[in-house]
């Protein structure tokens, strides 16, 4: 049956890449890479909670998926990646989640100002809007004029993001693309130290 479907795949011209999964034995990832695939996949990561894929993630990369450099020695994928720490801090070649329409659905929108990444709630229908910090209009009076001034900085209203899923979502769109164009991603695990 598997020779059938690697005759099927060639035949119409696809391409077969592995998926190593969260808590699976390295030996498949080694496997993988000595089979010499150049594109492999991370996936089984949605159910894990993020400080488990952290550890993880940074055992793996560090000791088998980057250069001494920090640079990537093969394009990796994370399927259903959400955490922006996690997606931020790792040489991924691409990555797929639904958070960002999700996120829009829900009222918010992914902001980066200049020294951190906010997600902060627009919708004049969430339940947030009443309480303290939570919502855009009851931010402190500096953090509200940040958010608004990056907002129409660039080409969007506080209006546009209140009014419509539409337009949060395209705005959330344009925040993954900026995290895309980041310069060359590196990374190399920095180990605990006493001093």
């Amino acid at each position: 049956a598997h020779r059938r479907l690697v005759d099927a795949v060639h035949e119409y011209g696809a391409k077969i890449q592995p998926v190593h999964h969260a808590r699976a034995d390295d030996k498949w990832l080694l496997k993988y890479m000595a089979e010499g695939y150049d594109y492999i996949f991370l996936g089984g990561m949605v159910p894990e909670t993020t400080n488990y894929l952290r550890g993880w993630l940074d055992h793996i990369f560090s000791r088998y998926l980057t250069m001494k450099s920090g640079r990537p020695k093969i394009r990796i994928h994370g399927f259903g990646l959400t955490t922006l720490d996690l997606i931020k801090r790792y040489p991924w070649y691409s990555v797929d989640s639904t958070s960002w329409v999700l996120t829009g659905r829900f009222g918010s929108v992914y902001l980066d100002l200049p020294h951190k990444d906010l997600k902060v709630v627009f919708s004049s229908d969430s339940p947030k809007r009443k309480n303290f910090d939570e919502h855009y209009t009851t931010l402190d009076p500096i953090t509200q004029k940040a958010v608004r001034n990056r907002i129409e900085e660039l080409g969007y209203s506080v209006d546009l993001l209140q009014s419509h899923y539409g337009w949060r979502d395209h705005f959330n769109i344009a925040f993954f693309d900026r995290i895309q164009k980041r310069p060359d991603p590196v990374f190399i695990l920095k180990e605990p130290s006493l001093f």
